[in-house]
């Protein structure tokens, strides 16, 4: 029998034959929670890994265990409906291994985004990362399933409204943000864009760490201040709105897509 604790993305585990391995997790799964205490409660949860499960249901979310093939056959097959916050693992094809949260399910798909930050890079340079992360990282059985995504936003931030289809995309501000964030920072360009994901009500959500030293950073939205394309929203280390100039490299690109819901 294996038994595990999860801590931002890691599991803890100990099979049951070495007193020593339990300890070396038992250490190991106490830092994490030590580093997740002080970070402000970043929303990072703990919880059992039931292998023999595809479902491990939390107080708080859902971890769907099995190899990435095995999900994604699931979801075609009509085997496994997924829910907004639930957890779904994925190694990526240079072995680093990841978590996608889902944030938002509609008729046709369910919206994926990586949990982790891979890199940090001006707002300008994430279409070209995007396009390099599609082609060369995903998995091939989660790459068949994304679905084209028509994303909406406005160039300058109060200007005319474009559309555009894309495989891999960045959330709007409208998405992350309530209506009274928008207040407060009524330099942000596209209220009413979209509404405000479920999801993302909560501000733990919305904290993510660099696989570099596992810490919170801040990532870039799409969203373009009003009356101004150099400068960008982003999500601050805390989960809070923030702005900066498009050039600013220490802020991480996110992974958001979707994925075909079985037919």
């Amino acid at each position: 029998m294996k038994i595990g604790m999860m801590v931002n993305g890691s599991i803890f585990s100990y099979d049951g034959e070495s007193s020593q391995a339990f300890e070396d997790s038992r250490n190991a799964f106490m830092e994490a929670v030590t580093a997740a205490q002080t970070t402000q409660d970043s929303g990072c949860s703990c919880t059992r890994e039931v292998p023999k499960n595809r479902v491990d249901v939390s107080s708080t979310k859902r971890y769907i265990n099995g190899s990435i093939d095995d999900i994604m056959q699931d979801i075609k097959d009509g085997v496994l409906t997924l829910n907004i916050g639930d957890v779904v693992p994925c190694e990526l094809t240079d072995g680093q291994k990841v978590i996608f949260e889902v944030t938002d399910i509609d008729e046709t798909g369910y919206r994926l985004e990586m949990k982790e930050l891979l890199k940090t890079m001006a707002h300008t340079d994430m279409q070209k990362w995007y396009d390099t992360f599609y082609k060369s990282l995903l998995p091939a059985s989660l790459k068949n399933a994304i679905i084209p995504t028509k994303r909406k936003y406005k160039k300058d931030g109060d200007g005319k409204l474009v559309e555009v289809y894309a495989m891999i995309f960045t959330p709007s501000a409208s998405e992350v943000f309530s209506e009274e964030e928008f207040d407060d920072n009524d330099w942000l360009g596209d209220r009413g864009v979209y509404e405000q994901l479920d999801f993302y009500k909560d501000w733990r959500n919305r904290i993510r760490c660099t696989v570099e030293d596992g810490k919170p950073n801040g990532w870039w939205l799409l969203s373009a201040y009003a009356g101004d394309s150099a400068n960008f929203a982003y999500v601050g280390s805390n989960g809070a709105c923030n702005g900066a100039s498009a050039a600013r490299a220490w802020i991480a690109a996110p992974v958001c897509f979707r994925i075909q819901k079985s037919k």
